[in-house]
């Protein structure tokens, strides 16, 4: 600055011999000329306003004083725009603090940075104007937050966070719900489920504490397939439901190997295929009204038979293998054998015992060991009364 004053006099001098210049030359009257030290004074005094006070005198005395630090600048918002005059850039306060907003070469916006209430976000638009991407804080639950938009400016992803932990949700461009990825109530196991064309939950695929599960729904939301662990005893298990949700069909284990259990329409038992006791043998099984085993068809160590039980679930008639060969045994309703036709035991041929109401033998018919036939009356102590060879 201590050059300013040696500069402006040199300009006030060249100004002076100018205007001296001007009277020589001219011969207007003395009148004109007295006007001269008014105008000498108007351009003295813009050349000092125009040197002191004006924009780029500031932005000189800046350039002069580098090695001090530029005065601090306070205003409610401040915009930087292009050649052509449009806004490139703006800072500015918005309802809930700052905002930064970032436009493209037509002016338009493309980004913004803000503030809200439980937070800060980025927001970023596309050529149209629309939000094409969201990231910050939710303004309303609070919490970080992610949304993803399509060109019309549906919300087809969020991924955010609620009380029992993280989510992710996609969703069709009508911005209906399809599929969630999200934690259980309790926050102890993830689950995703996937949605229908109206917004509601078709297939479930989870956690559970003894495993993972998929549960399949129909229109009504009601459960049509389940195959997972079980929740009660682990292990496979696979359950197939009616329209009402109605278990017909399950498909799991016991203690003893695999079980099949099919259900009627109220969910009572009716078949089983399952293993015998010991897990040695397998084994069908029928159930009746009163869900009792009427027909149970299995093995054991003899080979296969088949058990037609009454009502109550009592045995009436028994098909199967003994040492000696095929056999039948038939009962009476109080559980008592009536009769048995098979091999003999004692050697030759077939064998008839019929039984008295006791449970006793009274007639046998067979063949003994000497291929000779014998009809034999017994009484109620097995004594031979009658006999006939």
């Amino acid at each position: 600055m201590s050059a300013e004053p040696d500069n402006l006099m040199l300009l006030v001098e060249q100004l002076q011999q100018r205007l001296a210049t001007l009277e020589k030359k001219n011969s207007a009257p003395a009148r004109k000329l007295g006007k001269m030290p008014v105008l000498v004074a108007v351009l003295l005094m813009g050349v000092f306003v125009g040197r002191f006070f004006l924009p780029e005198s500031v932005a000189f005395a800046q350039d002069e004083k580098k090695d001090k630090e530029v005065p601090e600048l306070v205003c409610k918002s401040l915009k930087i725009v292009g050649p052509d005059g449009k806004e490139r850039l703006t800072l500015q306060v918005g309802a809930d603090g700052g905002l930064v907003q970032i436009n493209s070469a037509d002016g338009t916006a493309r980004t913004k940075i803000t503030a809200n209430k439980q937070g800060g976000s980025c927001e970023f638009f596309g050529t149209d104007g629309k939000t094409q991407l969201y990231v910050g804080t939710a303004a309303d639950v609070g919490g970080g937050i992610v949304n993803v938009f399509d060109l019309q400016g549906k919300r087809v992803l969020t991924a955010a966070q609620d009380s029992e932990g993280g989510y992710v949700r996609v969703n069709g461009h009508d911005e209906k719900q399809r599929a969630m990825l999200w934690v259980t109530q309790g926050a102890k196991s993830g689950l995703l489920t996937l949605a229908g064309e109206e917004g509601k939950n078709r297939i479930w695929i989870g956690a559970n504490k003894n495993g993972g599960s998929c549960e399949m729904l129909n229109n009504d939301g009601k459960t049509q397939v389940y195959i997972g662990t079980a929740t009660d005893t682990s292990g496979g298990v696979a359950s197939f439901f009616s329209p009402a949700g109605k278990r017909l069909v399950g498909v799991g284990h016991d203690k003893e190997g695999g079980l099949v259990r099919v259900n009627n329409h109220d969910e009572k038992d009716r078949c089983y295929l399952w293993v015998g006791k010991g897990g040695k043998n397998g084994l069908i099984s029928a159930l009746g009204e009163e869900n009792k085993h009427t027909v149970v068809l299995s093995s054991d160590d003899k080979g296969g038979y088949l058990n037609l039980n009454g009502p109550d679930g009592t045995r009436r008639i028994g098909l199967g293998i003994n040492k000696d060969g095929g056999s039948v045994w038939m009962y009476g309703p109080d559980a008592k054998q009536r009769l048995y036709l098979g091999s003999n035991a004692i050697g030759g041929g077939g064998l008839l015992d019929i039984m008295g109401t006791d449970g006793n033998t009274r007639v046998v018919v067979g063949v003994d060991r000497n291929d000779i036939g014998f009809v034999e009356g017994r009484d109620d102590t097995n004594t031979t009364r009658r006999s006939l060879k």
